[in-house]
């Protein structure tokens, strides 16, 4: 693994993905407590494939991950799977037009199914960020009013997380959600901006300080 991010790293995304792909056959008859070592190096086959461009390959790769370990309860291993499905998501809409967000809604829906209650910190956030990234397909195909429901659930779900990282989730929702609501109603937008800022106060978690730091300016602007 550290081969391969040093191949990222310099850019030989080919090179990564051929050894990504040894590396997971050689772990092909690993037992299952190593399983996620398998996954790990199908997903970042996948990614190194994106990166050098070979899209369908990328997707084919992520898809075949999915299939070989549909059926395991492990939680390291469905980690990569909520992973790689984020990712299939994101190469497809970059891929295509309007029928490629209407799928990829869809698909979301069906890896929230699927992973929705893990209580695996990696997976909840991995499933956190699926689900925003669905809010913003919505928003996209003009169904603005579940897309702000859906950014409004995304903070009362982890906003009182002990995860920083999940935390940060629901405060990036909270400021799309008031954005949204800047397009028609700025005093709406202007009020879920003051108390965002003020349920997140005094955070150190830099992607936290971040999100506060954007709130402020998009204050200003109002």
């Amino acid at each position: 693994f550290d081969k391969l991010q040093a191949l990222r790293e310099l850019g030989r995304h080919a090179e990564a993905a051929q050894a990504a792909e040894a590396l997971a056959s050689h772990l092909k008859g690993a037992e299952p407590a190593d399983w996620h070592w398998a996954a790990r190096a199908l997903y970042l086959k996948g990614m190194a494939q994106a990166r050098n461009q070979d899209f369908d390959e990328a997707l084919t790769t992520w898809r075949a991950l999915e299939l070989r370990f549909e059926k395991t309860e492990s939680a390291p291993v469905r980690e990569w799977l909520a992973r790689a499905g984020l990712e299939i998501i994101e190469l497809t809409v970059h891929r295509g037009a309007t029928f490629a967000r209407v799928d990829m809604v869809r698909e979301a829906d069906r890896l929230e199914q699927q992973f929705g209650k893990d209580e695996w910190p990696a997976t909840q956030l991995q499933m956190a960020r699926i689900r925003y990234r669905k809010a913003e397909l919505l928003d996209e195909l003009d169904y603005h009013q579940q897309a702000l429901e859906h950014f409004e659930q995304l903070k009362t779900d982890f906003a009182q997380s002990s995860f920083d990282d999940l935390r940060e989730v629901a405060a990036d929702a909270a400021l799309a959600r008031a954005n949204l609501l800047a397009r028609k109603d700025k005093s709406a937008a202007l009020q879920a901006m003051q108390e965002l800022l003020q349920s997140f106060a005094g955070a150190t978690h830099a992607g936290l300080k971040q999100t506060l730091a954007q709130t402020q300016l998009e204050v200003v602007k109002i």
